[in-house]
């Protein structure tokens, strides 16, 4: 026996420092179960009292709840100090003869036996309580048979352990346990010793029972307050989805077991976000995120070390049903903030439309009437300019008079196509042969741009019916846009095909890039970055108003310093409109 166990003893056989030891142990054990102690580490922390207090050489605390079997057991080590050990038997030895053999210091037949009350001799070692001692492990025990033969069988415990003692321990209706106490000395356990060990096992059940129920109460706490900073984060409005997802997964950890060990991963279309210090670990939870009945996403808790198994690996079965409510959480956070998103869109294009209306009926009736003046202005100014005799300087002013006159008239007419007050000619289309048509009024100046031009255009497009001169203004407006966003150089890239019930032409370009607050503007008539007199305005406004009024939509991609992307759609006819 070593020097520790030694001194355990000499309290033992001392009852006057048994009962002083007593008294502090029950007080012991009362106040670790109000302390916020894991499961686990309260079962070490109970086994080591007990084992000290008992001057044996080893304890195990067995409790069986829930088809659950969880044992911790208490040794002293090579230098004297107690270790202890939890015992999680694998499914395979759960519940089995051999598995219990291994880990429990008396057999499963005889703890079934003492159970059912069914040990023979010798009977002297077995109290009403249903404690069991022997004081020398290599006499035999007898039990009565509850095989149908009757035949009565003869077990002998041996081993290093001379004394071992079994207390049951009183939990709950549905939850027991035993104390199993052991020592290498012949007859170390004597009668009084086993009524004072079943005073402890009583003390011992409250206090597992009590602290259960704080711990379940701390666990239900730490995910209520999971699911409470959710509802909180998600009603906070105009968060961005990014930020969302980055908040919540980081309520995750401190809701499970062992938050020092657990990381948290929220993935939502292929973009992860992960709690503080996250790594991988060896086990994991994970719960899909469903929208729409279609799985878009996961939430993953790792633990990032091994941890006893439970219900369900380490984790618990509550935590199972928390995942998984946090999943469907998310789902209906993220459905809820693109039904608000998808919302907003639809209101800013509903307000855009309504501006581009304003616009276009401002602009139409601005076009009629300043279409007869000016025709006057352009009249009287050729004629002036015809006339015999003018002076060269009045010559000159009549000149820039008919010049800005044809400039005006111009502008007038973008407003009308923007308006769709200009009739035109349609006809059946090939929108790739439009742009092979066109392209030689562009290569000559991005060849002096230091631009270079890029074809991707489809064969055998189908036709669309349209006004091939209005369709190649499209085509014009939008490179010559590129090819002013491009000052030094680079590429633009010009693209057709056909996709469902639409043929597509893209406009590429790597220039500088659209801000994400003008992207919405640049529709307008008038709107322009340009510095003054460099621009009107109305080059993609008349893109838009042809694209609109062929039945078409135009989208706008744009990121600063890498460039923008053009795609025109236009309903693709299978014959001429009746």
């Amino acid at each position: 026996m070593d020097q520790n166990s030694q001194i355990s003893s000499k309290i033992h056989n001392s009852r006057g420092n048994v009962l002083f030891g007593f008294r502090e142990l029950l007080h012991k054990l009362l106040s670790y179960a109000n302390l916020e102690y894991s499961r686990l580490e309260f079962l070490r922390r109970i086994s080591s009292s007990i084992l000290i207090f008992s001057g044996a050489d080893m304890l195990s605390i067995r409790i069986d709840e829930d088809d659950k079997i969880t044992r911790c057991r208490a040794i002293y080590d090579e230098h004297g100090d107690v270790r202890t050990e939890l015992l999680l038997p694998d499914s395979a030895s759960t519940g089995s003869e051999a598995g219990e053999l291994e880990i429990d210091p008396i057999p499963g037949p005889i703890l079934k036996a003492i159970d059912t009350g069914n040990i023979a001799a010798p009977s002297n070692f077995l109290t009403r309580s249903g404690s069991f001692w022997i004081g020398d492990t290599a006499r035999p025990i007898l039990l009565h048979s509850t095989d149908a033969d009757g035949t009565d069988r003869t077990i002998i415990i041996a081993g290093e352990f001379l004394s071992l003692a079994l207390v049951v321990v009183p939990i709950s209706a549905k939850s027991r346990g035993y104390l199993f106490l052991s020592s290498r000395r012949r007859d170390f356990f004597s009668k009084e010793d086993i009524r004072l060990y079943e005073t402890i096992a009583e003390t011992l059940g409250a206090a597992l029972a009590h602290q259960k129920a704080q711990w379940a109460l701390r666990e239900r706490n730490k995910e209520m307050t999971c699911l409470y900073g959710i509802a909180n984060i998600a009603g906070r409005p105009g968060i961005p989805l990014e930020e969302l997802l980055s908040e919540i997964v980081h309520l995750l950890p401190p809701a499970w077991q062992y938050p020092e060990i657990t990381r948290a991963r929220i993935t939502f279309d292929d973009r992860s976000y992960v709690s503080a210090d996250f790594k991988e670990g060896p086990d994991r939870q994970i719960a899909p995120v469903m929208i729409d009945g279609r799985e878009r996403g996961k939430v993953e808790v790792i633990y990032t070390s091994k941890q006893p198994i439970f219900e369900e690996g380490p984790f618990l079965k509550e935590e199972r049903t928390l995942i998984n409510e946090i999943g469907r959480q998310v789902g209906i956070i993220v459905e809820h903030w693109e039904t608000e998103s998808e919302k907003s869109r639809l209101e800013e294009q509903l307000r855009y439309a309504d501006r581009l209306a304003t616009i276009g009926r401002l602009s139409a009736g601005m076009a009629h009437e300043l279409n007869e003046p000016l025709a006057a202005i352009l009249g009287f100014a050729q004629l002036i300019r015809s006339s015999r005799g003018l002076p060269p300087l009045a010559a000159q002013d009549a000149e820039k008079i008919v010049h800005s006159a044809l400039s005006a008239r111009e502008v007038i007419k973008n407003l009308m196509i923007f308006t769709q007050q200009m009739p035109s000619q349609k006809s059946f289309v090939d929108l790739s042969r439009l742009v092979r048509d066109s392209l030689p009024l562009l290569e000559s100046r991005c060849f002096a741009e230091n631009i270079v031009i890029k074809k991707n255009l489809a064969e055998e497009l189908p036709a669309v019916w349209a006004d091939p001169s209005q369709l190649n203004q499209v085509l014009i407006n939008l490179s010559v846009n590129a090819i002013q966003a491009m000052p030094r150089g680079g590429e633009l890239t010009i693209s057709t095909g056909a996709e469902g019930r639409f043929v597509y032409l893209i406009v590429d370009d790597t220039g500088i890039g659209i801000p994400q607050d003008i992207l919405n503007q640049l529709f307008i008539p008038f709107f322009t970055t340009r510095d003054v007199g460099r621009g009107k305005g109305l080059g993609l406004s008349v893109v838009h108003g042809i694209v609109t009024g062929h039945g078409g939509t135009i989208e706008v991609k744009s990121e600063v310093g890498k460039g923008s992307s053009f795609i025109v759609r236009l309903p693709i006819t299978g014959g001429e409109p009746g």
